[in-house]
Parts: structure tokens; sequence; C-alpha cells
């Protein structure tokens, strides 16, 4: 295995698949986010388990309460909970493990299409809030 991600996150996770933290449906096909809380930084793993049907335009939430509190740290989530992905945008570097391509995603990562019984493997990490509205809204620090 030569990842250098895949290897990172495995030997933060010890062995351990992440907790299950959202199970939505896409015309019938259920789709997992599993993901991992890492020290100012996140794995996602984004599954479609099922061994019939694909699912197309399958997207991650960063501003999902849970990802968001992590990511931003409980201050900086607090003074924007609320508006996020309304007037305050959640801004994250996501690094696409399996492509080995780096991203900056605003609001959503966009993850395409999960083929049947297949997975994306995202690392994100470096998230602050922007709004065009108020320079008071906007806060990169963490707890």
């Amino acid at each position: 295995l030569k990842n250098d991600y895949a290897i990172k996150i495995n030997q933060e996770w010890y062995g351990h698949a992440g907790d299950r933290f959202r199970e939505r449906s896409y015309g019938g096909i259920l789709v997992e986010e599993w993901a991992k809380f890492l020290e100012n930084a996140m794995g996602i793993v984004v599954l479609n388990p099922e061994y019939d049907g694909s699912v197309e335009n399958v997207n991650v939430e960063l501003f999902y309460e849970d990802y968001a509190e992590h990511l931003l740290g409980k201050s900086c989530y607090k003074k924007v909970d609320d508006r996020l992905g309304d007037d305050v945008d959640m801004i994250c570097k996501v690094h696409d493990i399996w492509e080995e391509k780096d991203t900056e995603e605003t609001n959503i990562i966009n993850i395409g299409e999960l083929k049947k019984h297949s997975v994306s493997f995202l690392y994100v990490s470096d998230c602050y809030v922007s709004s065009p509205n108020s320079v008071d809204d906007s806060c990169i620090t963490r707890d």
C-alpha cells in the first residue's frame, strides 16, 4: 500500500471502521456515511452497500451538525450553526483518498456516482466559515 493518506487514517483509526452517522435514500438505494473524527480533521467513507443499482449525484453535506461542530470547533459552530449552508458558507479542504486528488469544497462535497457496492473515501480538514454579509460571522479558529 503506497497511499500516504490511507496509511495515515488507518493508523489513526487503529483498524476501527468509524461510526455510521447518516443513511440516506437515493431513489430507493440506501447510501451510508461512516465518519471517524481525527484531530482537526475527519475521515468519511461514503458507501453504496447495495449489490444492485448505482446512485448518481451523491453529496456529503459539510454543514451536517455532527460534522460541522467537529470540523469548526464548538465556539465557531455555535456562532453560525443556524445559518450554515444558507448565508454562511463552510469551506474545507477535501482529499479524495482513492483518486489521490485535492479540492476545496464549499458546503457540499459532490461524490458523483457510486456504483453498486462501491465506496468513496475522503479526508476533510482545514475548515472555516465565511459570510459575505459580516466579518463577525467568519471564524477560522478551533477551541
